[in-house]
């Protein structure tokens, strides 16, 4: 790989005018030029396309991707750019963050010898309100996360640990994406999390505790970070809502790992593709005990809290897991 390759930065916007100017500066100040950005706007109705059309003027590394897609949301958003890379290494970019201007550099200089090996790299966050006003030094601990959990494809079945908008990757990892906008990726619950499933199935992960990105906490966010307090579950006993939230999140876990069984069951070692049906089946379980099953085999999430709060979750709230669930479920019996 060249010392300097060309880094494609991919970006998904919807109503972001408020934040994305200063996103959009802090990439133009990078240590690091060799980049391009394509951009994908998912349907604002603010100023935010007007912005994005100043900026592209601006500098002519910024291209924007015009499409007949419409609103897609976030994940398939940003599938369709990702289609779109050629380079030989790829970043995510949100539109309300912060980059610091070490990142690209840093994360370029760790795919000098991964060699045609599918890898992906990460890294921790520092927790800004939406005045940049440090909330956490630490987007791992303050989640209670445990990042090292990314190196293998159990660790990543129950919950995802690698944030979308520190990640980079290769070539190798992109060509193994078998989704298209509209279709297979209806599954897929985050373009990061279905990336490091990939990642950690067939090639390398690594991360850096060295942050690489102001990570801006406001009322727009489409995911954010909250937290794992005992407050906060012990808060949720006293509404429905979030156990019925949570039963749901199963469910949705459970379809991602059937689609992702069946579009790369084949290719998966027989001890992984068990752990994938385990997972799928959890969708249309009639009692706890199969997910207490999982938990005990190591298909869990970060912290005993979170997985204590599933357990119940299934417990108070079964009928809207059920309700919701249509199983694919992955053969973890066949010959791979």
């Amino acid at each position: 790989m060249s010392h300097s390759p060309l880094v494609t930065i991919v970006m998904s916007t919807y109503n972001g005018e408020k934040f994305i100017r200063a996103q959009l500066d802090s990439l133009i100040a990078q240590e690091y030029v060799n980049w391009c950005l394509l951009i994908r706007d998912d349907g604002s109705s603010d100023g935010t396309a007007e912005i994005l059309g100043e900026y592209q003027s601006r500098d002519a590394r910024i291209s924007i991707v015009r499409d007949m897609h419409g609103n897609l949301g976030p994940a398939r958003s940003f599938i369709v750019l990702l289609q779109q890379v050629s380079s030989p290494i790829f970043m995510c970019c949100d539109q309300d963050d912060i980059w610091l201007p070490h990142k690209v550099r840093n994360a370029v200089s760790c795919f000098d010898s991964c060699g045609d090996s599918p890898k992906l790299f990460f890294t921790d966050l520092v927790v800004v309100d939406a005045d940049l006003n440090v909330l956490a030094d630490s987007f791992m601990k303050f989640q209670k996360f445990d990042p090292h959990r990314a190196s293998s494809l159990k660790g990543l079945l129950m919950q995802n640990v690698v944030v979308g908008c520190t990640m980079a990757g290769n070539r190798a990892l992109l060509n193994l994406i078998q989704l298209s906008p509209q279709n297979d990726s209806v599954d897929m619950l985050m373009h990061d999390w279905w990336l490091a499933l990939l990642a950690s199935a067939f090639g390398t992960i690594e991360y850096s505790p060295v942050a690489s990105i102001l990570y801006r906490q406001h009322g727009g966010n489409s995911l954010g970070a909250s937290g794992s307090s005992l407050a906060r579950y012990l808060t949720m006993l006293r509404n429905s809502k979030p156990w019925e939230r949570a039963s749901l999140y199963i469910c949705k876990v459970a379809l991602q790992c059937s689609a992702f069984g069946q579009a790369y069951g084949c290719s998966l070692n027989r001890t992984d593709v068990a752990a994938i049906h385990r997972v799928s089946a959890l969708g249309s379980a009639r009692s706890c005990i199969p997910l207490v099953r999982a938990l005990i085999a190591g298909l869990s999430m970060n912290g005993w809290l979170r997985n204590v709060a599933l357990i119940l979750s299934v417990i108070v709230h079964p009928t809207s897991r059920n309700r919701a669930f249509s199983p694919r479920i992955v053969d973890a019996t066949k010959e791979v």
